[in-house]
């Protein structure tokens, strides 16, 4: 950190005595309030005793809870999974299925920031201090067989998976790209309990005119395997074809999810959609982005690889404003004061580049390439030929349908 950014910190550091509470002398306690670019305010607390050596910090919230809840899983494979930082908010509990063994919230006693690796050390801490105690005595073989797992763990003997699951919304993994296979993200709908433990009071649910053409039916919940209500709805977009709308919603975890499909059957060729983004006026085209489609921007190497975002009916400036999203929620610490210096100056550079854009501040390329045919660009000068739309058909090579299941795939008689 160079010296500017270290004086903007110690300039707002509040240090104020308090006692220490394992030997009741006085320590310090130093709050420092800091602002995670892309993330949100938070305030760093640490205690320090001179006569004990009794130390601890925590890491508090000093914005609203998000809206929905978040339930993170990371699969710890490596060093790079162990060095990966973690934000754990009061309300986020912890879990390692493999170990059959789960933290609480820290409550009151306050959030922290850590790594994977800090979190195990934690726990192995505070086994070693429970096998001191004499009261556990009928515990210790099971604390020795957890300070073990954990032993192995840290030494990247085993693999593991590390479940943070915050109905807060306010905890984060580390992520080293956009798409990252170790990290994978379900946000959910928190249940009236979780709402009563945050404080927040659920507002009453809407009176619905239920539209005919909506068709209800259960389904199999993906995060927690309980019945819930999947709705489609059919719409007609002119110019290409009809495509459905589904959202599923479970009343028992909160879990929702939505996306457009296409219907008819799968297109012989691959289409490549190309605009030039000329004005403010391109923002309003209507894009279909299928779950089989990727998404360019030469100008700016931007690449969003298939099944990102997965299907999506909106805007040309709704779809930017999504890929923004993604690259700001998705990769939080490429943006702090600890990511790679490089890596830190793409990532804000394609954030600013697309606020240009959406702006009409900057001309542009966008590309849809789907392998399937699926996707959609509206013209604005629809059924004649539109000057910035170029469409180019091609023929699917043999490790795309091979990705999509075509080549096994029999169609006598269809």
């Amino acid at each position: 950190m160079n010296e500017d950014h270290q004086h903007d910190y110690t300039s707002n550091l509040t240090e104020v005595e308090s006692v220490c509470m394992s030997c009741l002398e006085n320590g310090v306690t130093r709050f420092l309030p800091m602002k995670i670019p892309y993330f949100r305010d938070v305030i760093v607390s640490s205690f320090e005793c001179p006569h004990c050596g009794n130390r601890n910090n925590e890491l508090m919230n000093s914005a609203t809870i998000s809206e929905n809840g978040i339930k993170l899983e990371l699969c710890v494979k490596d060093e790079k999974d162990l060095k990966r930082q973690l934000v754990v908010s009061d309300y986020c509990s912890l879990a390692v299925p493999s170990l059959d063994f789960s933290i609480d919230p820290p409550g009151s006693s306050g959030g922290y920031l850590t790594t994977v690796e800090g979190v195990l050390g934690r726990w192995k801490e505070g086994f070693q201090a429970m096998l001191k105690c004499d009261e556990l005595k009928t515990q210790h073989e099971k604390l020795e067989m957890l300070i073990n797992k954990l032993d192995a763990f840290l030494e990247l003997s085993e693999t593991f998976t590390l479940i943070l699951d915050d109905p807060s919304g306010g905890s984060f993994v580390e992520r080293y790209e956009l798409e990252d296979s170790s990290v994978t993200q379900v946000d959910y709908k928190r249940n009236a309990e979780q709402q009563a433990a945050l404080g927040i009071i659920a507002d009453a649910s809407p009176t619905e005119d239920i539209d005919p053409s909506l068709i209800s039916f259960n389904e199999v919940c993906p995060a927690c395997s309980k019945p819930c209500e999947a709705r489609m709805h059919p719409i007609d977009i002119p110019h290409f074809k009809e495509v459905i709308i589904m959202a599923t919603c479970c009343e028992h975890c909160g879990y929702k999810s939505s996306e457009v499909r296409t219907g008819g059957p799968i297109e012989p060729l691959g289409r490549k959609i190309i605009l030039k983004v000329e004005s403010l006026e391109d923002m309003s085209r209507d894009v279909l982005k299928s779950s089989s489609c990727s998404v360019f921007i030469p100008e700016i190497d931007l690449h969003l690889g298939t099944g990102t975002l997965g299907g999506r009916f909106t805007t040309l400036e709704g779809l930017l404003d999504e890929v923004k999203d993604e690259l700001i929620n998705k990769v939080p610490f490429c943006l702090g004061d600890s990511a790679d210096a490089s890596r830190k100056e793409k990532l804000n550079s394609i954030v600013a580049s697309l606020d240009d854009i959406m702006g009409g501040k900057r001309q542009c390329t966008v590309i849809l390439d789907d392998p399937l045919g699926r996707s959609y660009l509206q013209s604005l000068y629809a059924p004649d030929p539109d000057p910035q739309i170029t469409e180019e058909e091609y023929e699917r090579s043999f490790e795309q349908n091979e990705e999509f299941g075509l080549n096994d795939a029999v169609f006598d008689n269809y």
